[in-house]
């Protein structure tokens, strides 16, 4: 079965997403907001990348998580996006040192300053669309 380069989990608290807000210096998507994930080991499928990935950024796995969207670049299979909630406070997340996460509600997801890749699944999503070719 193919897999993605990576898994990103679109990550509901309440009536918002929980996204990483990326520093000036990170090498994809500076100064950008993108879904909290990362690049899957050969062994790995992407659920188990996804959970590992959380785990190391948040300190934290969700119980379940449920495919949302495929991305894709000509024949590459870029990433793989899940939906999953936070079941616990923000306040108990404990971030990677140099990770930084953000709190943006459906009515500020328009405006917010996410990185092209990730705002075209959320369009996508929000569409009932489950592929995005870029």
């Amino acid at each position: 079965m193919l897999q993605p380069d990576y898994a990103c989990a679109i990550i509901r608290v309440g009536d918002a997403y929980l996204l990483e807000q990326r520093g000036a210096d990170a090498q994809f998507a500076a100064n950008k907001l993108t879904c909290f994930g990362g690049r899957r080991e050969t062994d790995e499928d992407s659920q188990t990348c996804l959970r590992r990935e959380l785990q190391e950024e948040l300190g934290w796995q969700p119980n379940t998580l449920s495919f949302a969207c495929s991305l894709w670049q000509d024949q590459r299979f870029i990433a793989e996006f899940f939906h999953c909630e936070l079941n616990v406070d923000v306040q108990e997340l404990n971030f990677e040192q140099g990770r930084n996460g953000i709190l943006v509600t459906e009515t500020e997801l328009a405006a917010a300053q996410i990185s092209p890749w990730h705002r075209a699944v959320f369009d996508a999503v929000h569409q009932n669309i489950n592929r995005v070719n870029l």
